[in-house]
């Protein structure tokens, strides 16, 4: 038994070490041409911010967060260290929230798993880019690691509160880190608050049908973990208070609580489900027997069993809970707890649940519900597409680790027969983020890298482009470019998104330009013939991108008057 937990150890570090090293070497390799007007974005503000030496500014655009300890901040640090290589500066920060984000991760597994191996291969899998939105939002986007550590973090603390002092300290530190995260906007409440107090009412629903008297309630073993659920929801509802009253109505951010709601039909809730494998990694119109086409099947396949096991470790924790006869062997097991002074009692054998495993698997079925809910009744969850599974995050990675816990705890009783099944778990999801790499990185997007070289080499440092350009030129430059952004190039209407604030009154002062790409002369988005007649000169880039120069910012503007 020995020898198989030191092999069940080996064979975890070997395969989170191939998830790390997979994650690095692609990003090394690959990453200086994985360019996104988002990630781009936040680079762009860790450099104001560094200029003006804050970590929050009213002289910015921020888009639907204030981003308060966020990946922001890394990219600050990091920054410092390389202003001069902003992919050695995005490289460090994808280490330094890999590493934030693996040990909220190991933080709440230990609280509850008695495998811990198995979760260390489960990590690993879900640090890999499995699909090209994950990979976005989080391995090599960082956009919502941070919420996610803080969110295992605080399902770790929950469940070890058992009402002694370390418990008071570890609940003090919980609410002060979701004060803070949550103050940034509407993620925690998504990511952690609301699947966590529909957890604590499932719980105080099952502890009031077990009692006799109202007074047993705080004897029951699962009344700390309503406790921890309830700080946890009052710290991050505090948080976002005041994200409410005193952050939107004083800095530049929109406001995504002023969606409305909209009317949908069980037809629009379908159409949102069929987005959850695309975020797993199905990808459509592509050859079934190609790499992408093998992987998008596996896909369906692992997502349909991921909701098979969901089910039936949800019904098993009703059962648990609720049913009559289970709920009488349960009480039973809790009596001699109680008598005894121990928690084993409790866990009981391989096939029963405890309650940290209940409450994860709860948590997860709440977390999918909100999501769903509102990404199907509000117009921005509607448009986002495969990206609002990025709303309930916390969930979909909870189906991922509750898969896990199924083979660990319910599929087999030969733990090495265990390990070969979570191990193929893995290699399924090592083989999509391969595919996904393939797909989404090793294309280059050297144009732009090409374009930012021409610009600064002819002291052309500042110009003008659509948001889903700007940005990104100023870190192909390495932030020798400063782009104002345009809601379109048809008019002169600065976007009010992800820039400085100054850059809708004050226009570059010397020579600029303005970038067009060629999908936008190919749309007419832009006006060619009035753009050339206005340009000092207009260049044809290679890849049939424009770019129309000025002497000036003022000079381009005034034609718009």
């Amino acid at each position: 038994m020995r020898l198989l937990k030191k092999s069940a150890w080996v064979l975890a570090i070997l395969i989170f070490s191939v998830s790390v090293l997979y994650v690095i070497t692609t990003f090394v390799r690959y990453g200086e041409h994985y360019l996104n007007a988002d990630i781009s974005s936040d680079l762009v503000m860790g450099q104001f911010l560094n200029e003006e030496k804050t970590f929050i500014s009213k002289n910015f655009y921020y888009s639907t967060e204030i981003k308060i300890a966020n990946a922001v901040n890394i990219y600050q640090v990091m920054l410092a260290l390389f202003p001069d290589n902003w992919h050695m500066a995005r490289l460090g920060a994808i280490i330094v929230n890999m590493t934030i984000f693996a040990i909220g991760f190991m933080y709440m597994v230990k609280a509850f798993a008695a495998d811990i191996p198995a979760m260390l291969i489960c990590f690993a899998a879900i640090v890999l880019p499995f699909s090209s939105d994950y990979m976005f939002l989080m391995t090599f986007g960082c956009c919502s690691q941070i919420y996610m550590a803080a969110t295992f973090f605080d399902i770790g603390v929950i469940l070890r509160n058992n009402n002694d002092k370390r418990s008071f300290f570890r609940l003090i530190v919980l609410a002060l880190i979701n004060l803070v995260v949550s103050s940034s906007g509407l993620k925690m409440v998504m990511f952690s608050a609301m699947p966590a107090v529909v957890v604590c009412v499932y719980f105080l629903c099952s502890v009031l049908t077990k009692i006799q008297r109202v007074s047993d309630i705080i004897k029951m073993p699962e009344w700390p973990v309503i406790i921890g659920g309830v700080i946890n929801g009052i710290s991050i509802g505090v948080g976002y208070a005041f994200n409410q009253i005193y952050i939107i109505p004083n800095y530049h951010v929109d406001n995504f609580m002023s969606s409305t709601l909209r009317h949908f039909s069980f037809a629009d809730v379908l159409i949102h489900i069929q987005y959850i494998p695309e975020f797993l990694g199905f990808v459509g119109e592509v050859p079934m027997a190609s790499v992408t086409g093998v992987a998008s099947i596996i896909t369906v396949i692992l997502f349909i069993f991921l909701i098979s096991i969901l089910l039936t470790l949800f019904r098993e924790s009703l059962q648990i809970d609720f049913a009559l006869a289970r709920r009488n062997d349960y009480i039973c097991d809790v009596k001699h707890a109680i008598q005894d002074g121990s928690k084993e009692q409790i866990k009981g054998n391989r096939g029963v649940l405890t309650i940290p495993e209940r409450f994860v698997i709860v948590f997860c079925v709440a977390s999918l519900f909100f999501g769903l809910l509102i990404n199907v009744s509000t117009p921005k969850g509607r448009n986002a597409g495969s990206l609002g599974v990025g709303y309930y995050l916390s969930g979909f990675l909870m189906l991922i680790i509750i898969g896990f816990i199924f083979f660990t705890k319910i599929a087999c009783k030969q733990r090495w027969v265990t390990y070969v099944f979570i191990s193929s778990l893995y290699l399924i999801f090592l083989g999509k983020a391969y595919a996904t790499v393939r797909d989404n990185m090793q294309s280059s997007d050297s144009h732009y890298e090409q374009t930012a070289d021409w610009l600064v080499e002819n002291g052309y440092t500042e110009g003008f482009a659509t948001y889903w350009n700007g940005n990104v030129l100023s870190e192909a430059s390495d932030g020798k470019i400063e782009v104002w952004a345009l809601w379109n190039l048809e008019d002169s209407q600065i976007y009010r998104w992800l820039q400085k604030v100054s850059h809708s009154t004050v226009y570059p002062k010397g020579k600029c330009f303005v970038y067009a790409t060629s999908m936008q002369v190919w749309d007419q988005d832009v006006d060619i013939d009035f753009m050339e007649s206005i340009a000092e000169r207009s260049i044809v880039l290679p890849n049939d991108d424009r770019l129309y120069l000025f002497g000036s910012g003022d000079e381009y503007m005034s034609h718009f008057d």
